[in-house]
């Protein structure tokens, strides 16, 4: 799945992460803000885990998977999924996570990003993504709104969990 589109005039592609775009996610990473990478990691981290970054982009692309987006040859924006399955079983719910960078940031990406990232997980069988949001983390919570309007959100032990039906 390659795919591009333009958002406010600059041509985003869309693809599939690969093992070797570990210094492209490295180089996003220094370009957010530090409220931004609390409001991803849930702490005052100074910078991102490369053990983190090496993660992302090692999946397997079924129970694991991450796309990228890139303005030019920089990755600006990506959306993750993790599923919790023995080996050969189907991953219903996936831990699902977005991150873009500040520059990026309610221009619509993160949206479009969860979205192909809906389509590939649903075509692997997973019903539901799941996710905990800090209170604070306002366009997470409306992200979910608008790629699930049906998704369960509750507030529990001092953090949003909620879970997107992937059928709607």
């Amino acid at each position: 799945m390659n795919e591009t589109c333009e958002i406010e005039g600059v041509e985003i592609r869309v693809r599939p992460v690969e093992p070797t775009d570990v210094d492209a996610l490295a180089r996003m990473a220094l370009r957010l803000s530090p409220e931004t990478i609390y409001l991803r990691f849930f702490a005052p981290l100074p910078s991102v885990p490369r053990s983190h970054l090496e993660r992302v982009a090692d999946v397997d692309h079924r129970e694991r998977d991450t796309l990228v987006a890139l303005a030019g040859d920089e990755i600006v924006a990506v959306a993750s999924y993790a599923g919790h399955a023995a080996t050969g079983e189907v991953v219903h719910d996936a831990e699902f996570a977005v991150t873009v960078e500040d520059a990026w940031q309610h221009r619509g990406l993160g949206l479009l990003l969860a979205r192909r990232l809906a389509t590939v997980a649903r075509a692997r069988g997973s019903e539901a993504f799941v996710a905990t949001i800090l209170p604070g983390n306002r366009p997470a919570l409306g992200l979910m709104r608008k790629l699930a309007p049906d998704a369960s959100i509750r507030f529990s032990q001092g953090s949003y969990a909620a879970r997107l039906p992937l059928a709607s």
